[in-house]
């Protein structure tokens, strides 16, 4: 018993050794036998990498055109940014593609970690600019990436304007004034620079230079391609005058916009005050009414035509109106108030 245990000790401890034995043979192979990369070996692989991302970017403009990028796609381009990090390609890829399935922290991120990698990239530092100021609403790093912007492109007004837009809305208007006027130093024809302008000299009561600013920008806007910018300066330069009570001449700019431009909830409200302001209330409830007949589910129109005839002393055609927009919103929060004024209009007559 006692010699077959000491057989059996003897051939584990002889099985170890042959292990151990094979174990350091093999690291020694592995030693001798491993070298590091060629430089050709590492220019092949850099071609295959480069082939990869350049067959990802073309999949991903061609899904683009189609409109619909695969989320196997979308999980292939960030594996390979993820693979590699030190690809600034790689990585404004992968941050495109988090852009387009409205992945905006990611898509940020990625664009940030291009940028660690190559800072001079134009388009890069203005799109995560714009993610930054339009979808995280993060005013600061917005800032940062349109300063870089400015700075990399110098002839380019357009981040000079984010810029401007931005320190206005954080009542910063020295700031403000100071991009739009090196942006319009830059280029002279830039409508949407003097309407801002405009409406930072109307925020201070300064009306002559307000006008001024609304007209230069009304006069570069005036074209095909501008239609809805040239509405919109329209509309705040017509606003401005009313707030001054000068309707006589806000009405022809209301009247220069487009029809779809007019359509619009607060435009439709707007031409109701300048007419009601040149004291015609009927002329704004017609008006009204004559835009119910060309849109019978327009609720806005219907509430406002209901609401002038209402001032124009008119409660059989504000009632009408108010009956039509019950049946186009049954539960609109307008109604209640014009029956009330409807109630009190017939109970005095």
């Amino acid at each position: 018993m006692s010699e077959t245990s000491s057989n059996k000790t003897l051939f584990a401890a002889f099985a170890v050794f042959i292990a151990v034995i094979a174990m350091c043979f093999g690291t020694y192979i592995f030693l001798f036998d491993s070298e590091e990369p060629t430089p050709e070996q590492i220019a092949d692989k850099q071609v295959e990498l480069a082939d990869r991302l350049d067959k990802l970017q073309n999949s991903f403009v061609l899904a683009m055109e189609n409109q619909r990028p695969a989320p196997e796609l979308i999980g292939e381009i960030a594996a390979y940014a993820k693979e590699n990090p030190d690809s600034a390609s790689a990585q404004v890829l992968d941050g495109q593609a988090q852009l387009y399935i409205r992945n905006f922290q990611a898509a940020y991120d990625a664009l940030e970690r291009a940028l660690q990698l190559d800072p001079n990239q134009y388009q890069t530092e203005m799109l995560t600019g714009t993610i930054a100021y339009d979808n995280l609403n993060n005013l600061e790093n917005a800032v940062k990436h349109f300063e870089r912007a400015s700075q990399l492109n110098k002839t380019n007004p357009e981040p000079l304007l984010y810029l401007a837009q931005i320190r206005a809305q954080q009542d910063m208007a020295e700031e403000a004034f100071d991009y739009l006027n090196r942006a319009i130093a830059i280029d002279r024809n830039l409508p949407q620079a003097h309407a801002s302008l405009a409406d930072l000299y109307r925020k201070r009561e300064l009306f002559d230079a307000a006008s001024r600013e609304y007209e230069i920008a009304l006069e570069q806007s005036n074209n095909s391609k501008l239609q809805r910018q040239h509405s919109i300066y329209l509309f705040k330069y017509a606003q401005m005058l009313t707030e001054q009570g000068k309707p006589e001449e806000a009405l022809p700019l209301i009247a220069e916009m487009t029809t779809s431009a007019r359509m619009q909830p607060e435009v439709l409200a707007q031409i109701g005050e300048v007419w009601n302001d040149l004291g015609q209330p009927d002329q704004a409830a017609l008006y009204f009414a004559q835009l119910v007949k060309a849109d019978p589910a327009n609720e806005a129109a219907t509430a406002l035509a209901s609401q002038y005839y209402i001032i124009a002393g008119n409660a059989k055609d504000a009632e009408t109106y108010m009956n039509h927009l019950r049946q186009i919103n049954p539960a609109s929060p307008k109604l209640q108030d014009l029956a009330t004024q409807i109630a009190d209009m017939k109970s005095q007559s």
